[in-house]
C-alpha cells in the first residue's frame, strides 16, 4: 500500500474506530486526559503510514510512554534517573500482583503503563488487517459490539458512537475489498478508477446512513435486560436489599418496599364501557414509611350488591351527573377479588358471574379498598355520579375539609426527614 491520500484517509478511519474503545472510558471510570493516549494512537498510526524502520518506531513510541508517565505520575524531571528506577521497581512488583489475580492494588502509573502497551498492540493488530489481511470487517465488527454492549448495559449513550463505527467501518471495509480486487486482477492504482468505486460508495453509505437517522423506527422487541441482571446480582440473604427483584409495572398488593428495577407491562387488567373517561381507583395508602407505603390500620364495612357504597362522598356544593359504567377484566384476571371503582361511586350491581344470592363485598374503610366476600368477580355495573368543577369555585378554596386534613395530613411531621414538606401559607 502505497503513501498516498486514500492510505492515509484508511489510516484515519482506522483511528476513527480506535477511538471508539477510548471514548467509554472517560465515563465509566476514573481514567482522565484521554487526549495523551489518543495522541500516542495517532503518532504509532502515522508512523506506520510513513513506513518507517521498526527500530525508530520503537524508540518514538517507548519515549512518548516514559515522557506521559513521568508527566503524570512522578515530580522529578525527565532525565533523572530516580524516577525511571522507582518505576521499573514498581513494574516488576505489579506483575507480581497480575500473577497473582491482585487486580485491586496495581498501582496507577503501572496501569498507564498498560493502557499505553494496550493500544500499541491494537495499532500493531489495524496495520496487520489493513497491510497484510486487507479486511478490516473483524476489528469493525468487535467494535460494533464493544459500543452496543456498554450503550445498553453502562451509563453511557452509544447513539452517536454507532452512527460513526458504521460510517468508518463501512468505509473502511469498501476500499480495502477496492485494494483487494486490484490487487487480484493486478491493476495499477489510478484514481480515476479510486473516483469510480469511492463516489458510489459514498453516496451509498451517506443515503445509508441519513435514512436510518431520519426514518422512523420501531420499538424494542425484547424488554430492557438490565433489571434482570441487577436483579440476580443482588444478595439474597434478607437484609434491606435483598428482596428488591424486578418489578413489574401495574398493580401488586405490597407497596411497602419501593424502588429497584422495574420491567415493563402493557397487558390490561380490566376494561369499562362508559360515557366519559374518569378515574379508577382499587385502593389508598396513608402512610409512608421511607420505603414505602403502608395502610394505618384496618376498619371493615359489610354491604351488599346493590346497596349505598360508603365511601367519602362529593360535596353537596359540586354540581354531579349520574353516570353508568360496565366494568369487566381481562382474560388474564379472572381470578381477582376486589374491585375498581370511580370517584364518586354510589352502587355496584349486576355483578358476575350472577348467582341465587346478592354478591357480599367488604370495604376496608382506611384503604377505601373493597373486597368480594363471594368469590371471584368477573364484571359488574357501577352507578357513580360524575363532579363538575368550577374553576372559580376551586380559587375560592381557602381549607381543605377536616376530615380529609385529619386523614392525608396528618402523617408530615411523622415522616422520615428527607420526605417532610414544606407547609407555606
Amino acid at each position: 500500500m502505497k503513501r498516498d491520500f486514500p492510505s492515509l484517509l484508511l489510516y484515519a478511519f482506522g483511528f476513527m474506530l480506535t477511538w471508539e474503545w477510548l471514548r467509554p472510558m472517560e465515563t465509566l471510570t476514573n481514567t482522565r486526559h484521554i487526549g495523551v493516549f489518543l495522541g500516542f494512537l495517532a503518532l504509532a498510526l502515522f508512523l506506520f503510514y510513513l513506513q518507517m524502520k521498526w527500530t525508530w518506531q520503537t524508540i518514538m513510541k517507548v519515549g512518548y510512554i516514559f515522557v506521559s508517565i513521568n508527566h503524570f505520575h512522578y515530580h522529578e524531571g525527565l532525565f533523572h534517573l530516580n524516577w525511571l528506577a522507582a518505576f521499573l521497581t514498581n513494574a516488576i512488583y505489579n506483575t507480581g500482583l497480575l500473577v497473582d489475580r491482585d487486580w485491586i492494588h496495581v498501582s496507577n502509573e503501572f496501569r498507564t503503563f498498560l493502557l499505553f502497551l494496550l493500544l500499541w498492540l491494537m495499532v500493531y493488530l489495524l496495520q496487520y488487517w489493513l497491510l497484510r489481511r486487507q479486511s478490516i470487517f473483524l476489528f469493525f465488527f468487535l467494535t460494533l459490539i464493544y459500543v452496543t454492549v456498554l450503550g445498553t448495559f453502562a451509563p453511557y449513550s452509544a447513539k452517536a458512537a454507532i452512527v460513526r463505527t458504521v460510517v468508518a467501518g463501512f468505509t473502511m471495509t469498501g476500499m480495502l475489498a477496492f485494494y483487494r480486487m486490484i490487487q487480484k486482477e493486478k491493476l495499477p492504482i489510478r484514481a480515476s478508477f479510486m473516483r469510480k468505486w469511492m463516489v458510489p460508495l459514498g453516496a451509498m453509505l451517506a443515503v445509508s446512513v441519513l435514512t436510518a437517522l431520519f426514518a422512523p423506527k420501531a420499538a424494542a422487541v425484547w424488554p430492557d435486560p438490565v433489571p434482570y441482571l441487577k436483579a440476580a446480582a443482588q444478595p439474597k440473604n434478607g437484609n434491606d436489599q435483598g428482596n428488591l427483584g424486578p418489578k413489574r409495572i401495574g398493580y401488586e398488593m405490597n407497596d411497602d418496599r419501593l424502588g429497584g428495577p422495574f420491567i415493563g407491562n402493557n397487558n390490561p387488567v380490566f376494561m369499562y364501557e362508559a360515557a366519559d373517561k374518569t378515574y379508577w381507583k382499587v385502593e389508598t395508602k396513608d402512610v409512608y414509611t421511607g420505603k414505602g407505603w403502608i395502610p394505618s390500620g384496618a376498619t371493615f364495612t359489610s354491604f351488599r350488591e346493590g346497596d349505598l357504597v360508603q365511601v367519602y362522598p362529593i360535596p353537596d356544593t359540586v354540581d354531579t351527573d349520574k353516570r353508568v359504567a360496565r366494568v369487566f377484566f381481562t382474560k388474564n384476571f379472572y381470578t381477582l377479588s376486589f374491585l375498581m371503582y370511580p370517584a364518586g361511586v354510589q352502587r355496584i350491581d349486576q355483578v358476575e358471574p350472577q348467582g341465587p344470592k346478592p354478591f357480599e363485598f367488604q370495604m376496608d374503610n382506611v384503604k377505601e379498598k373493597i373486597s368480594s366476600n363471594s368469590g371471584n368477580v368477573f364484571g359488574y355495573l357501577v352507578n357513580y355520579k360524575m363532579p363538575k368543577y368550577k374553576a372559580v369555585d376551586l380559587r375560592k378554596t381557602t381549607e381543605i375539609p377536616s376530615s380529609l386534613n385529619e386523614k392525608f395530613l396528618r402523617n408530615i411531621h411523622s415522616s422520615p426527614k428527607g420526605c417532610r414538606p414544606e407547609l407555606r401559607n
